[in-house]
């Protein structure tokens, strides 16, 4: 609640949230400038400003009961090769594999808990990630599956 009603309302810059959400080394100063750059003035800031009010982070939020039905009937019928690859360390999301377990495409793929980087996984250990995904693509020939099937 304090990140959608207050904290992306009213922070000037995204850089030091970027910062914030690292565990490991801190970013440059030309890194932050990057992740400011798309934002040069408040204008370009509405979609991030309003997204994050969509997110549903309690049972009271609006869509959350149509948002875990529509991940129920999707992916409890997924059979296409499924991974989950998330942080240890990131406060959002961490244990967050727990909720695809049902996923019949899930079983026996090598799901990852990558140690040590926050929510920006992808920023802080691009190689343990990319090791993962080609990993699961290589185990997972696109030959073998049929047409996609919701």
């Amino acid at each position: 609640r304090i990140w959608s009603g207050i904290i992306s309302q009213k922070v000037p810059k995204w850089g030091p949230l970027f910062q914030s959400s690292r565990v490991s080394k801190p970013l440059t100063q030309e890194e932050l400038d990057a992740y400011d750059a798309p934002f040069p003035s408040e204008e370009y800031k509405a979609a991030s400003r309003i997204m994050p009010r969509f997110v549903p982070v309690t049972d009271a939020h609006n869509s959350v009961e149509e948002n875990k039905g529509a991940i129920r009937r999707v992916f409890s019928k997924w059979t296409r090769p499924f991974i989950t690859l998330f942080s240890d360390s990131d406060p959002i999301t961490a244990g967050g594999e727990k909720s695809f377990a049902f996923v019949p495409g899930g079983k026996g793929q090598k799901h990852k808990t990558i140690k040590g980087p926050g929510h920006f996984l992808q920023d802080e250990k691009p190689e343990d990630l990319s090791d993962a995904l080609v990993q699961f693509i290589r185990d997972n020939p696109m030959e073998n599956f049929g047409e996609a099937k919701l």
